[in-house]
């Protein structure tokens, strides 16, 4: 492994609805427009590079009224891509008690 990426994203629709709310919000909080890629082709770049990628779910549901990406699915992620995936959950700490469950 030649490197760590800490930064990746599924490029799923609702990640960008989590961080940005509407498709349009994100693409300008992201300079550009929102890439379609299946979690196959996702997993398949760092790959090539040689490269873990720790990728990252969203969840700011309380203020934003926008459903979390779900961890569930970060997690599953990890497990069918072991050798590129490391997950890093969304929690949304105003949630209480259900944030602590959802760690």
């Amino acid at each position: 492994m030649r490197a760590i990426d800490v930064h990746v994203h599924p490029t799923d629709e609702r990640i960008a609805r989590a961080w940005a709310g509407d498709l349009e919000d994100a693409e300008r909080f992201f300079r550009g427009p929102w890439t379609h890629e299946d979690l196959p082709a996702t997993a398949e770049r760092p790959r090539q590079l040689d490269v873990m990628a720790v990728l990252l779910g969203a969840d700011a549901e309380t203020t934003t009224g926008v459903p979390a990406y779900p961890n569930d699915e970060l997690a599953a992620a990890v497990r069918t891509y072991p050798d590129v995936f490391i997950a890093f959950a969304g929690i949304d700490p105003w949630k209480g008690e259900l944030a602590i469950h959802e760690l």
